[in-house]
């Protein structure tokens, strides 16, 4: 019931990436309230593996969640959903997606596959995407 009751819906998400090895968490609140959280490992050839990837696998990860929570729910949420991101190049990647007309290089790009697939899942919402310096302090998913 919370979920059919509110309208506001934020997602923090984060990335991280050391020594070859990525991971991603994020956070989820329906008016202020946390309903839902996730960490894992960010996956891909360890070549490939940047920062940027890792943020990308915690906002795929995310929207993939919100995906199956409308489906689980058999009722879209028609909440304007915040997404509070630290990686402004990833949320200028998303946009790129938004034209119809982008470079033509961009599907060559290693990272194309999941910018594309966030961008799939965020079509059906109402959102904004927020660049945010820091991520708060509680959100501490790290993978050793």
């Amino acid at each position: 019931d919370l979920c059919k009751e509110h309208k506001n819906g934020a997602i923090a998400s984060d990335g991280g990436y050391q020594n070859g090895i990525g991971s991603f968490g994020w956070i989820l609140a329906i008016n202020g309230e946390t309903i839902g959280k996730a960490k894992g490992p960010a996956e891909g050839d360890s070549a490939c593996m940047s920062s940027f990837r890792s943020e990308s696998y915690g906002m795929f990860s995310a929207t993939t969640f919100i995906t199956g929570m409308n489906k689980y729910l058999d009722t879209p949420l028609e909440f304007e959903w915040q997404f509070y991101l630290d990686n402004d190049a990833l949320i200028k990647r998303i946009a790129t997606h938004e034209r119809k007309i982008h470079p033509f290089n961009l599907p060559l790009s290693t990272d194309y596959d999941i910018t594309r697939a966030i961008h799939d899942r965020l079509q059906p919402l109402k959102y904004n995407l927020q660049h945010c310096q820091n991520q708060p302090s509680t959100m501490s998913w790290r993978m050793n």
